[in-house]
């Protein structure tokens, strides 16, 4: 009897991690296997904490993979080489993919990177139309997608339907990965199509072709992969093989060419050159001006007041939107690991969405550089996300889809030029109050409970952390007073937040735990 009680205490170095290694990697049995009888071997379960951690790494990577695509478009302010037929079919392939993950139960590492790659997807097609001149087929073309997910979505749409449309993914990848392929072709070069994004997509459906088999042990899922493996190669190939042709390339090539031979003219009258010469292209671009440039790197004057404002200002918001496009991460994850909502307040979230989108709308409308601005655009897309999922958990799926839809609506109306500029300024101003009252929501909703329930600690002080360092972008790169208030009260507002974080600690914790045993 000694040695069973003996047997049944035995702990482990990793006992810390148990609770989320059980949620998200293995089940009790390889735990025990792997980490208590230091069975490293055990092949059943290191197919699964493969399959698990490759799955988990894949949906992390999808909510960035297509944005090197998005912000290459947004630069050039050109969809030119994307073929929007392509952007369709991929889209068919992958609502497809969800609905049919959906329906059948399959576990959310086996599939989740098909609702962040649709969202991005979703956003890359909306750019073609808009740089094209088509921003009314834009709009109609959102519209209409999100009209047609939440219909497939729905418990109306039945079984035999979702299996068709998985089925039909083979053909809607291999065509839209075709056109694709001869849009490079004809053009003789790749366009405004991003390299990584094409590696990134190429190397996660290869990697999905093993966690389908292993997590699903659906075949007509895994040979869909098998065949996104193969089209996304030929993608990977054609960029390797233009890499020199690009049209984006030869411009740029000019242009040197051109910087040269100017720069061989200033040499004849000053000879100074600069360790960082090579480093000139980027720093001009992303983080200084010319004269800033010359007064570090020529004159090393490293003291030049102006000028390390400049660069600290532009490094600061190139950190909080680098930052920005996790920062909600946590609090999703949360989510969906708890699988509830509770202690998180939708109310609160109205808040937050229209005090994002009136900054959001508003610097795109007096042209502030993206650094200013930028976060703004992934807080608002993981925000949206978490409105969807505090209305589907909470039994309420067809509210959240409509939430989803509207709030598209209001924002295409808002970016496009039929939003009158005062309307505009009128919504940054509403962003203090917008921004009070729905921290005052949360902070009442956690004072009520006796603690934060759902809410992400990382997301909340990343937030508040956010907030501050924007006090000083704003000044140094827009000079725009409103724009400066609202992050102050920002700041203030969302440390009421974090310092109750702090102090419903225990609480908090004491709440989750019961949840688990729940």
């Amino acid at each position: 009897m000694a040695e069973e009680v003996i047997l049944e205490k035995a702990s482990s170095f990793m006992d810390p991690f148990k609770g989320v290694l059980l949620t998200y990697l293995i089940p009790e049995s390889c735990y025990d296997e792997l980490f208590l009888n230091f069975n490293f071997l055990d092949v059943p379960c290191l197919k699964i904490l493969l399959s698990k951690g490759l799955g988990i790494g894949i949906i992390l990577g999808s909510v960035m993979v297509k944005l090197p695509q998005i912000l290459k478009m947004m630069g050039a302010k050109s969809g030119e080489g994307l073929s929007f037929q392509s952007v369709l079919l991929e889209l068919l392939a992958l609502t497809g993919t969800m609905a049919y993950s959906i329906t059948n139960k399959f576990p959310f590492s086996a599939w989740g990177e098909a609702l962040f790659l649709m969202l991005q997807t979703v956003t890359i097609g909306f750019l073609i139309q808009h740089y094209g001149g088509r921003s009314g087929r834009g709009f109609l073309f959102l519209i209409v997608y999100f009209g047609l997910l939440a219909l497939v979505l729905s418990p109306v749409t039945p079984m035999s339907v979702v299996t068709t449309l998985q089925a039909f993914n083979m053909p809607a990848i291999i065509f839209g990965r075709l056109i694709q392929a001869v849009t490079n072709f004809r053009n003789g070069h790749t366009g405004q199509l991003s390299a990584i994004s094409v590696f990134l997509l190429f190397a996660g459906s290869l990697a999905r072709i093993f966690t389908s088999l292993q997590e699903t042990g659906d075949a007509l899922m895994a040979f869909t992969y098998v065949i996104s493996s193969a089209c996304n190669g030929i993608i990977a190939m054609q960029v390797l093989y233009y890499w020199n042709s690009s049209a984006e390339r030869k411009k740029k090539k000019k242009k040197k060419k051109r910087e040269k031979k100017k720069m061989a003219e200033v040499n004849l009258l000053h000879k100074g050159t600069s360790f960082m010469d090579p480093f000139e292209g980027p720093l001009l671009e992303y983080l200084l001006p010319q004269s800033c440039s010359d007064a570090f790197f020529l004159r090393f004057n490293f003291m030049d007041g102006p000028c390390l404002k400049i660069l600290l200002s532009k490094c600061v918001g190139t950190v909080i939107i680098l930052g920005s496009m996790l920062v909600k991460l946590p609090q999703i994850t949360k989510l969906l690991g708890a699988k509830n909502a509770e202690g998180v307040s939708f109310l609160s979230l109205l808040g937050e969405l229209l005090a994002i989108t009136g900054s959001l709308a508003y610097s795109v409308a007096h042209s502030f550089p993206f650094s200013a601005w930028g976060e703004a655009l992934f807080v608002m897309l993981q925000t949206v996300t978490v409105g969807f999922l505090i209305q589907h958990y909470g039994g309420r799926t067809g509210r959240g889809v409509l939430f989803v839809l509207l709030y598209i609506g209001v924002l295409s109306v808002l970016l496009s030029p039929l939003a009158p500029a005062n309307v505009l300024t009128a919504m940054q101003a509403s962003n203090m109050p917008a921004i009070i009252v729905s921290r005052v929501i949360q902070a009442a909703t956690n004072f009520r409970n006796g603690h934060t329930g759902q809410l992400s600690a990382a997301t909340v002080t990343i937030l508040f952390a956010g907030s501050l360092a924007r006090i000083f972008t704003s000044v140094q790169e827009t000079g725009d007073t409103l724009l400066v208030v609202t992050y102050v009260v920002s700041v203030a507002c969302n440390g009421l937040i974090v310092a109750q974080v702090l102090y419903y600690w225990k609480s908090t914790k004491k709440f989750l735990q019961r949840s688990t045993c729940a």
